[in-house]
């Protein structure tokens, strides 16, 4: 088990690892400077993306050391629920900040357009491996544009 996570650290994509690393680093560099600005010595802000950056790298690598592939299974049903969800927003949803485009349940609220944003890179990825050895013409270019313009 062991040498089984040190053979994944060496094949993992450390320039795709840096690269995310580095575009957080410069997002909650972009809030704290904005936080400091303010004058305000709480930095909410910056604390609630520091928890969602740390929840989100934890993600990340547990994700990676799951067997992903699987996730090629459920890419239809995920995509199909993703849109329920933009589609039912448009009825069921909530305005915040003047934007409707939230569910309330209880004391939480989330926007289905980020559900959505997973599901459509499932989708995407699980469409474009289906058509690997195939040459990418214009029929992928528009299914996948239709794909994620709808």
């Amino acid at each position: 088990m062991r040498f089984d996570f040190l053979r994944q650290l060496r094949s993992a994509d450390w320039i795709l690892i840096l690269a995310a690393f580095t575009l957080v680093t410069f997002g909650l560099a972009a809030i704290y400077s904005v936080e400091l600005s303010r004058g305000t010595a709480d930095f909410l802000n910056i604390r609630k993306q520091g928890a969602a950056a740390v929840i989100g790298w934890a993600l990340f690598f547990l994700i990676a050391r799951s067997n992903y592939h699987l996730l090629r299974n459920y890419a239809a049903p995920l995509y199909g629920f993703g849109m329920a969800l933009l589609a039912g927003v448009l009825a069921f949803g909530t305005t915040v900040n003047g934007t409707t485009g939230w569910f309330a349940v209880g004391p939480f609220s989330f926007q289905p357009v980020e559900f959505m944003k997973l599901a459509l890179a499932v989708a995407l990825a699980s469409y474009f491996s289906r058509r690997a050895r195939l040459d990418f013409g214009w029929r992928e270019l528009v299914e996948s544009g239709a794909l994620t313009g709808a």
